[in-house]
């Protein structure tokens, strides 16, 4: 009995505890402008993509009044070794609208649409598969007002992940 208590107690302060997603009061249009022409990433400790761990590189764009996820495995932009320590660098910037079907055409980018769940004001892509394989019925991002970065996110809410924004070369 006490067990059973103990690890309800445990499961409440974790659910309470979960740093939650602050989604603001902003309009589909606005937080689609914002993080357009930018691309989006999961970052290492000092905010590079790393090929070991890294699930998630892309860009959201608009086309015909759809938006849609434009997901690819980034480059390598240079590799060296410093104090036994091989580093690599990516290049995370994001591409244009002909790079883009360029890329789809030959294999290098996915294309996913995105769809709004209104309810917990997210957004969401189906049959989703990271950089890493794992695939997912469904994904949920959003833009973090309070964070100023698009956060993947759980069925829940809760912050999974927070990516990192890609700079332009």
């Amino acid at each position: 009995m006490k067990k059973i208590i103990l690890l309800l107690f445990f499961v409440l302060g974790i659910s309470i505890m979960a740093e939650k997603f602050t989604s603001g009061i902003q309009k589909k249009r606005e937080v689609f402008n914002e993080v357009e022409k930018v691309s989006w990433f999961s970052a290492d400790s000092e905010k590079y993509f790393n090929e070991e761990n890294g699930k998630h590189n892309f860009q959201i764009i608009e086309e015909n009044n759809k938006e849609y996820l434009i997901q690819w495995k980034p480059e390598l932009d240079f590799e060296c070794t410093c104090h036994a320590k091989k580093i690599k660098r990516y290049i995370n910037q994001p591409y244009s609208k002909d790079e883009i079907s360029k890329g789809e055409k030959e294999g290098k980018l996915k294309r996913y649409r995105i769809y709004p769940d209104f309810r917990k004001n997210v957004y969401y892509v189906k049959d989703y598969a990271d950089l890493k394989g794992e695939k997912y019925d469904y994904l949920y991002f959003g833009y973090d007002s309070k964070l100023k970065k698009i956060v993947i996110l759980d069925k829940n809410s809760d912050i999974v992940e927070v990516l990192e924004e890609g700079k332009e070369i």
